[in-house]
C-alpha cells in the first residue's frame, strides 16, 4: 500500500495519506508532498486522511511544514477516530481545519 498518493484536478491538490506515517518512511513522505507542492506553488492542499491509521510527530511535523507556506489552516480531511485521538492531544485541531470520517 503507497502510503503517500498526490493528485491534482481542476485547480484542486489532494494528498491522500494512507497506512502508518512514523519514522521509517517519513523522509519518503515527506518528498512526495513537497514534489507536489512545489509542483502546484500557488495551490493550497487538501490531505485526505481517510486510509490514514496512524501519524507519528515526524509525520506532524510534515504537515506543520506544508502548513507554513499559506495564509490559511491546512484542511485534513476524513480524519479516524484513532488518528482524531492523536491530532487533539498534540493541539493540531487548534492549527488546522479537521474534518472527522462520518
Amino acid at each position: 500500500m503507497e502510503t503517500i498518493k498526490t493528485s491534482y484536478s481542476d485547480g484542486k491538490l489532494v494528498v491522500t495519506m494512507a497506512g502508518r506515517i512514523d519514522m521509517n518512511n517519513v523522509e519518503d513522505v515527506r518528498k512526495e508532498v513537497f514534489a507536489a507542492v512545489e509542483a502546484h506553488p500557488d495551490v493550497r492542499p487538501r490531505f485526505d486522511a481517510k486510509e490514514l491509521d496512524y501519524i507519528s510527530s515526524a509525520g506532524l511535523r510534515v504537515l506543520l511544514q506544508v502548513g507554513t507556506r499559506y495564509d490559511q489552516p491546512l484542511d485534513i480531511v476524513d480524519v479516524s477516530p484513532m488518528v482524531m485521538e492523536i491530532l487533539e492531544t498534540t493541539g493540531f485541531t487548534q492549527i488546522m481545519n479537521i474534518h472527522p470520517a462520518k
